[in-house]
């Protein structure tokens, strides 16, 4: 099934704004499919929100091996694409990105629309020509981990964020 998007104007606190508006879906949104582009909303900064939860999660990553969180933002209920990831805990799904913000994500990789809508709008603006969904291999190495070992499990919620600085993407 090829997605579809439908740009919608509205107003929010007087400021335009563009709404992605799914016309088709489908469990799964391939880099083939057609998503329109839209206007993003503006990202409040780092120090505001240290700490981000995203679920129904993709890791893409282009061709220089520079990765990107794509997914939904359990903590604002929006679609949500970070920074360039800079670090990475995979037994605690924890990521430290470019901008200093840090990400857990939680359950088992997903699709979500309105982060796939945000994803292909970055992409399109900064140019990237090509990517892969790298979700599942992250996610295995997170379960192969867990395997090995139980201590990942019991990190502190409020502490996740200072395991990140274990593994360096290169």
């Amino acid at each position: 099934m090829r997605y579809f998007a439908r740009q919608t104007h509205v107003t929010h606190a007087h400021l335009p704004i563009r709404l992605c508006i799914p016309v088709a879906r489908s469990p799964a949104i391939h880099q083939s499919d057609q998503v329109d582009t839209v206007r993003l909303l503006p990202t409040p900064p780092p120090e505001s929100q240290p700490k981000l939860c995203l679920s129904s999660w993709q890791v893409m990553e282009l061709d220089d091996g520079t990765q990107y969180l794509v997914g939904w933002c359990l903590d604002n209920l929006r679609g949500r694409v970070s920074t360039e990831v800079v670090a990475t805990d995979f037994a605690a799904l924890a990521f430290m990105t470019e901008s200093g913000r840090a990400y857990r994500l939680q359950g088992p990789p997903g699709r979500n629309f309105p982060a796939m809508c945000a994803w292909r709008s970055i992409a399109s603006a900064r140019r990237f020509e090509d990517w892969e969904d790298v979700s599942l291999k992250i996610w295995s190495q997170h379960q192969l981990l867990l395997g090995a070992s139980s201590t990942s499990m019991a990190l502190p919620a409020d502490d996740w964020s200072s395991s990140i600085s274990m593994t360096y993407a290169s």
